[in-house]
């Protein structure tokens, strides 16, 4: 009975062997560098059956393990390019079952997981370089569950996160590598829920602020490393509300802000170190419309701006302290358009100049303080051409010719103070040709 038994089964073993085809592919097949070797069944190429490689181009195995009728079972080993073991995994009918390890270059562990039914299960543990324990995370059902946390090079912990069903759920805390605490916040089903907290590395308190449903509610405060209040203000689901206040490191305001639904509204200011306004600005439409006078360290006024739909518009004014001149201009949608006056300190004109488009274009006019007129030039987009005309105090004229793109061209006259005729030259795009 035993010898028919043996008998029947070498027969049969020819037949199981011949079902099966030997597949080899190449990177390279003239060079003969292969890419995989593996068996089939029946032809079937999704059916690998028995020992399965892999190889990079130089010829190393980087992968290697063994198939049953399509599925993946045992053991599978992943290399780097140099040969050293970079991964191992068990497989059982296809599915990850038990511990995987990761390895670094070096050879040292770089990370333990655990699967269940190719699910990620249990604790997933991961090393530095010198297998000093980089994370630890706690998996259920593929998604963490449970404590999660991170080490900084030295062990130290740096990170303590708490997860519910893949979510964050109760106390984060972060530390420096101190050991001092750097934040505290807490979460409910993924959004932050409750106190949330800063510290500098010294313990002293950095942020407070307080959450709902992962909107920002309540007080928030900011304070320097020397305990001083720096910023302190309100939100009411998610938007700051009310008045909020900013101070300098000695307890000096620096600004005094109001909100309404997150944004600025009417008259906030900041100021400079020594108490003075340093900005008033007027805003409305959600910040996109907004008046702002500038203010130098001893209240003069340095400027007044105007914004629509947060671009340039209306007309600006800038003032020069140490001459006591100063500029009004216009713009139309962010680009200086229409008349640019300059003003001395008395406030008499001493230039009209004609912008389109934000380039200067047109005549413009200059004065002396007298009121009389000291030169008449043309522009067209940014540079002088067209005529140009100069006169002394008493109006009479003295340099008259052209321009072409910001040079002298054609025939230029020079008067005298009496009004005659000096010398006459003659340029071409601003080289001298002839004088007489």
């Amino acid at each position: 009975m035993m010898k028919n038994c043996l008998l029947f089964s070498m027969l049969l073993l020819p037949l199981v062997v011949a079902s099966q085809t030997k597949i080899t592919t190449y990177h390279d097949r003239i060079k003969g560098l292969k890419n995989e070797e593996y068996f089939v069944l029946n032809a079937d190429s999704s059916l690998i059956d028995g020992r399965y490689l892999k190889y990079n181009p130089e010829g190393v195995v980087i992968i290697e393990g063994d198939y049953v009728k399509g599925k993946r079972n045992g053991t599978f080993f992943n290399y780097y390019d140099n040969g050293k073991l970079q991964r191992e995994t068990i497989y059982i009918d296809g599915l990850r079952q038990g511990e995987t390890k990761v390895y670094h270059p070096n050879g040292n562990l770089l990370q333990i997981a655990v699967f269940k039914n190719d699910t990620l299960s249990g604790q997933i543990i991961s090393y530095y370089e010198d297998e000093v324990v980089k994370s630890s995370t706690e998996f259920k059902s593929g998604k963490p569950d449970g404590e999660v946390v991170n080490y900084y090079p030295s062990g130290v912990k740096k990170e303590v996160i708490h997860y519910q069903s893949g979510l964050q759920d109760g106390a984060t805390e972060t530390f420096y590598e101190n050991g001092t605490k750097e934040t505290e916040a807490y979460y409910k089903k993924g959004k932050l829920d409750g106190h949330f907290k800063t510290y500098y590395p010294s313990g002293t308190l950095k942020t407070e602020a307080y959450n709902e449903a992962g909107l920002q509610n309540g007080t928030y405060k900011t304070y320097y490393a020397n305990e001083q209040l720096e910023y302190a203000g309100t939100y009411v689901q998610g938007k700051l509300s009310g008045t909020a206040n900013a101070f300098f490191e000695d307890g000096t305001p620096s600004q005094k802000l109001v909100y309404k639904e997150g944004s600025r509204v009417g008259k906030n200011y900041t100021y400079h170190p020594n108490g003075a306004v340093k900005t008033a600005t007027d805003y409305s439409n959600n910040e996109k419309d907004r008046t702002i006078e500038e203010f130098n360290t001893s209240g003069q006024l340095l400027s007044t701006k105007t914004y629509k739909e947060d671009v340039r518009s209306g007309q600006w004014t800038i003032y020069n302290i140490a001459d006591g001149s100063f500029v009004r201009e216009n713009y139309i949608d962010d680009k200086l358009d229409g008349k640019r006056t300059t003003y001395s300190s008395k406030e008499i004109i001493t230039e009209e100049a004609d912008f389109k488009n934000g380039k200067q274009h047109g005549l413009t006019i200059g004065y002396h303080l007298n009121k009389k007129t000291a030169y008449e030039t043309y522009y067209e987009y940014d540079r002088k051409h067209g005529s140009h005309k100069a006169f002394d105090k008493s109006g009479d004229l003295i340099e008259e010719g052209n321009y072409v793109r910001n040079l002298k061209n054609g025939t230029w006259k020079y008067y005298d103070r009496k009004g005659r005729l000096e010398k006459t030259v003659t340029y071409k795009l601003g080289k001298v040709i002839k004088e007489q």
